[in-house]
């Protein structure tokens, strides 16, 4: 039966061999081992059961810090799409302003094109004076610039002095000449009409000097865009 029974200890508990193999002397260390044992597994438990509590303080505190989300006012359900996706306002376009050419001597609006110098022929000539050559440089550029300006009409008028059908014919060959010019300039015949008025559309009938310079006038008129 001795014989049997450390066989039997090492097969059932390490603890128990050393029960037979110290004896009396070795129960008080044995109880000791296991109360340490039962007081590392208390303190263990202790600690898990704090480590769970500071888990789910955290995890409480960490859903208490978030607010809940605010309902949507009318307004903004308004510019949402019925996705539920964000949709950002369109913008308006601005105002169209006058563009003002590069040497500043012509200006684009969106009816005609301005003036800034008028343009000046030779006495009773189609030709244009050397310095007005610069003013059709002015208008060949903003049409080069801006091809959305479709047709442009070339408008000569004259004063309302001397032979009226002679006036008519100058004018009319004024209105060609501009416009060769500024085909000459690139730009396409397809977009320019030209034509001569004489004297049978005065902005100034009043019959002074001033109103014969009112009266002579190129003018660039846009008919499609």
């Amino acid at each position: 039966m001795n014989t049997l029974c450390p066989r039997i200890c090492v097969v059932i508990s390490p603890l128990v061999l050393t029960l037979v193999a110290c004896g009396a002397s070795g129960l008080g260390g044995l109880s000791a081992t296991v109360e340490n044992n039962r007081t590392t597994n208390t303190n263990t438990e202790t600690t898990n059961t704090n480590t769970n509590t500071v888990t789910d303080a955290s995890t409480t505190t960490t859903i208490n810090y978030y607010a809940a989300p605010q309902s949507e006012s009318n307004a903004d359900k308004a510019t949402q799409p019925a996705d539920g996706t964000s949709k950002a306002p369109e913008a308006v376009p601005p105002p169209k302003a006058p563009i003002k050419s590069q040497n500043g001597l012509a200006m684009l609006t969106e009816t005609e094109i301005q003036l800034i110098e008028p343009i000046s022929f030779q006495l009773e000539s189609a030709k244009l004076e050397p310095q007005s050559l610069r003013v059709i440089d002015a208008v060949a550029e903003l049409m080069q610039q801006h091809p959305e300006v479709k047709k442009v009409s070339i408008e000569v008028h004259s004063a309302v002095v001397g032979n009226l059908s002679r006036q008519m014919t100058l004018s009319h060959s004024r209105a060609l000449e501009i416009q060769d010019l500024l085909k000459q300039r690139g730009i396409a015949s397809s977009r320019l009409t030209a034509q001569g008025f004489g004297a049978t559309r005065p902005v100034d009938a009043s019959g002074s000097a001033e109103a014969h310079d009112r009266n002579r006038r190129v003018e660039f008129r846009i008919h499609s865009q």
